[in-house]
């Protein structure tokens, strides 16, 4: 009687796993196509390399290689410690306060990093504009964006009550993913298809977080 009380107060939304199995064809049409060296590929990594990358100007390396640093490992793990510090510390919020460092560490750290070593992908030979080492597919940077600044906006939004202000709390987030994904193009460390997995990736994972949110907040507030 009582998990199935629990289960009508924290019913699982299965509408996310949906959305996480589809995420995870798109990771999976790309990772196949690496495998299996389509042309396709090939096609999509030099267009998309020549549409965003062009000419290197100073206007653009400005924008660029300063946001690349708003996917960086150092400052995610920091702004995590920071965030997390406050939601635990200041508003008791064990449950968003773990949630957060859950999320970076599975999502943006071990699943990363396991891909990563599983498909060896070597680092696009043009002109870097940072320095850069490791493997490319799936682009980290991208994961640890999506996964950082999604997790931050969906935290934020349950203590607001302004429908404007959660817009605009979406708003900038989806601007800072997509700015250091474009980024990691433009600077020269990552292909077109790295950075697209890597969003899909993230949010496979990110889908399933979601879908079992109030769970975990359950377990954590118990």
């Amino acid at each position: 009687m009582t998990k199935s009380i629990e289960q009508q107060t924290n019913p699982l939304n299965k509408n996310w796993l949906l959305l996480s199995f589809i995420s995870f064809i798109g990771f999976a049409t790309f990772a196949t196509a690496l495998l299996t060296k389509a042309q396709w590929l090939q096609s999509f990594d030099q267009q998309g390399t020549a549409f965003l990358r062009g000419t290197i100007t100073s206007g653009k390396s400005a924008f660029f290689i300063p946001i690349t640093e708003f996917g960086s490992t150092l400052l995610l793990i920091f702004m995590t410690v920071i965030v997390s510090f406050f939601l635990i510390g200041v508003k008791k919020d064990w449950g968003n306060g773990l949630w957060l460092i859950f999320n970076l560490a599975i999502g943006s750290g071990l699943i990363n990093v396991l891909v990563k070593h599983i498909f060896l992908r070597p680092r696009p030979t043009i002109q870097h504009l940072v320095q850069q080492g490791g493997y490319s597919f799936p682009s980290g940077h991208s994961m640890g964006a999506m996964i950082f600044y999604s997790s931050l906006a969906y935290i934020f939004i349950h203590y607001i009550q302004s429908k404007p202000l959660k817009v605009l709390i979406w708003t900038v987030a989806i601007f800072l993913i997509l700015s250091v994904g474009l980024s990691r193009i433009y600077v020269g460390v990552h292909f077109p298809s790295d950075v697209v997995a890597g969003y899909c990736l993230a949010l496979t994972w990110m889908f399933v977080s979601i879908a079992y949110y109030p769970k975990f907040k359950q377990k954590i507030a118990k």
